[in-house]
């Protein structure tokens, strides 16, 4: 009887998870203010872009790459996002990430497609956190991360485990792993990223 009332409320719970992991957020302009906020709505808001600053953007992501310390913008980071960072999986595949820097904290969304037995599944996963050094380099650390329209960040014993996995899938070129850990600090400041090297 025990046994069948755990196994009831897990099958719930995966369920409910699942429920809101596929349930659509609301997407919206970097520019586009609410007055009213609907509660029982999830939104995402893009990072701001800038098809003019990519030159710009590749000479500071340049600079960044031979050992320089430099300071961008979310326009900064999103006119980079067109570089190989999308990554692939065994039955999942993610887009470009759009990067947001508000209050202190860094925004990353990827859109995420996952194929399951043959059936297409289309998510987004949005996360907000600051970076820490942990060991000899930086690290994301999120204090929030949604799938979709799920909290993940609010599940006990599963949210933190999966989010250090959604992160850790990310593949980063070679050259920006070598160039990150030579930083000596990663400070998120307002509406800007700093990145010092030794």
């Amino acid at each position: 009887m025990i046994i069948a009332a755990v196994l009831s409320i897990v099958m719930g719970l995966a369920l409910a998870v699942l429920v809101l992991a596929l349930k659509p957020v609301v997407k919206l302009a970097a520019d586009v203010e609410l007055e009213e906020p609907a509660p029982d709505v999830v939104y995402y808001r893009e990072g701001k872009r800038d098809n003019l600053r990519t030159r710009i953007a590749a000479d500071t992501f340049n600079r960044f790459l031979t050992g320089y310390s430099v300071k961008v913008d979310e326009v900064d980071l999103n006119a980079l996002q067109q570089t190989a960072l999308e990554s692939t999986g065994s039955f999942y595949n993610t887009s470009a990430p759009s990067f947001r820097l508000r209050d202190d904290q860094l925004q990353i969304g990827v859109g995420v497609n996952l194929n399951v037995y043959g059936y297409p599944i289309a998510t987004l996963v949005q996360t907000t956190g600051t970076f820490v050094r942990k060991g000899e380099i930086f690290a994301f650390e999120p204090t929030t991360m949604w799938v979709g329209s799920c909290p993940v960040h609010r599940l006990p014993l599963f949210g933190a485990p999966l989010m250090a996995k959604i992160i850790a899938a990310q593949a980063w070129p070679e050259r920006i792993v070598t160039a990150w850990s030579k930083l000596s600090d990663v400070k998120v400041s307002e509406s800007s990223l700093s990145l010092t090297t030794q």
